[in-house]
């Protein structure tokens, strides 16, 4: 069984890619960011929380012939990356941390594109 962290980054990394064309658009358009980001990370965390779904059951007790049953791959592909990944990994923290300072990173800059913005229409500058 993967780290419960690695299930719980690659759900991340899902739910924050399906917003990054959004971000991109408002960013280049000059529009708010503050709604599609928000968006964005509190989809992230989402999927991300739905990934770990069959790891909680079977922590609980539910038994392991339905939490590695091919229908869990609706949460993210949870028995898939179990089969490809077997153990505890490092790279679950790894990524877990990277993606949280990645959005970090981002809603900072975010807020100094805003605070230079003034007059100027977008933030083209890094």
């Amino acid at each position: 069984m993967a780290d419960r962290l690695l299930h719980f980054a690659t759900g991340m990394v899902l739910g924050l890619v399906l917003f990054v064309p959004g971000v991109v658009r408002a960013w280049r358009a000059g529009d708010r960011l503050s709604p599609v980001l928000g968006r964005m990370i509190v989809t992230g965390l989402t999927v991300g929380g739905l990934a770990v779904v069959p790891s909680v059951l079977s922590r609980i007790g539910v038994p392991s012939a339905v939490c590695r049953g091919w229908w869990m791959n609706v949460f993210v592909f949870h028995p898939l990356l179990d089969r490809l990944r077997p153990g505890g990994l490092l790279i679950g923290e790894v990524a877990t941390i990277s993606l949280f300072c990645c959005q970090y990173v981002l809603v900072l800059v975010a807020l100094r594109c805003r605070r230079k913005q003034g007059a100027s229409q977008g933030c083209t500058d890094g």
